[in-house]
């Protein structure tokens, strides 16, 4: 893909209800003290040549014992499947250091989910533009 800039948010978010009251600067030393993968998403070539852009925010579940993504869903689309999808199979892909994300019981003690003890949710913003030069990123 020529052209073509793509750029990992550092923005993760423990808390899913806190999404708009993050500070970057904090969630971006969140993403360094624990990831150890975050291939970018690939800017779809169909909705690049259709100058579609989008931002969406992603509900990522990790086991804590692994670091690996068990699944990742939308929580608000970027509006457009093709977005969506890329932003999905590039976040499944993330890995994290084994045993050191918080739980969802650590976050929030009166979690109701089975694997509150087992799992971490992450909050994560894709955002896909376009520059006036054409050039694509993904912030």
């Amino acid at each position: 893909m020529r052209n073509a800039v793509l750029r990992v948010p550092a923005i993760i978010v423990f808390v899913l209800a806190a999404v708009s009251h993050v500070d970057a600067a904090d969630v971006t030393q969140v993403v360094k003290k624990f990831a150890i993968a975050t291939p970018q998403p690939i800017y779809p070539e169909a909705a690049r040549l259709q100058r579609i852009t989008g931002l969406g925010y992603f509900k990522v579940r990790v086991q804590r014992a692994t670091g690996r993504v068990k699944e990742v869903s939308v929580l608000r689309s970027t509006g457009n499947q093709l977005l969506d999808a890329a932003a999905i199979k590039a976040l499944s892909q993330w890995r994290f250091k084994a045993g050191v994300l918080p739980s969802i019981k650590q976050l929030h003690p009166s979690s109701h989910d089975p694997l509150a003890n087992d799992d971490c949710l992450i909050a994560v913003p894709v955002h896909f533009q376009l520059q006036r030069n054409g050039v694509i990123t993904k912030t």
